[in-house]
């Protein structure tokens, strides 16, 4: 429950109820614990964890969490207007091989040999793919290794850079 002190600060309370003997009497004996720090800590969490959801999910940026098998954790909405899907479903119903050109593809397939052989890759590098309608765009790709959901994962970065390799 919810009190006013007498200072005006609000008070969250955590209220226990006991039946209980008092000079022979039954009666009621309710017990209160203040809880106020432990709610401000609760929803100062909650205001942190939706800073960081939005800005994932409002990043400029594509953004693409994967295991380190492929399997996808998290992509943003950014992400997929610039392949051009409305879902992560519908992204995955795709295979690689026909979102990325065949150059792009092949580079892909060697980067992925490179990493199994344990031997170094930049973890900036460029793909060009083949969004749903077919238009090809070329993004920027920032690779670096994380920890989501206390397993090890990939996090990509992917910026859009079609219009500079036009001009």
């Amino acid at each position: 429950t919810s009190v006013v002190h007498k200072n005006g600060e609000i008070k969250h309370l955590q209220v226990f109820r006991n039946a209980a003997l008092w000079n022979d009497k039954a009666c009621v004996q309710l017990t209160y614990n203040d809880i106020t720090a432990q709610k401000q800590m609760e929803e100062a969490l909650r205001k942190s964890e939706e800073n960081f959801r939005n800005s994932l999910d409002n990043s400029p940026m594509g953004i693409r969490i994967i295991l380190q098998n492929g399997d996808t954790s998290y992509i943003n909405q950014t992400f997929l207007d610039m392949y051009g899907y409305a879902s992560l479903e519908e992204f995955m119903a795709v295979p690689p091989s026909k979102r990325h050109t065949q150059e792009s593809y092949k580079k892909h397939l060697d980067r992925y040999g490179t990493e199994k052989l344990g031997e170094y890759f930049s973890p900036e590098y460029e793909v060009n793919i083949v969004r749903k309608d077919g238009k090809i765009k070329h993004l920027q790709v920032f690779r670096k290794e994380m920890l989501w959901n206390g397993k090890p994962h990939l996090q990509m970065l992917y910026n859009d850079i079609t219009e500079r390799k036009k001009l």
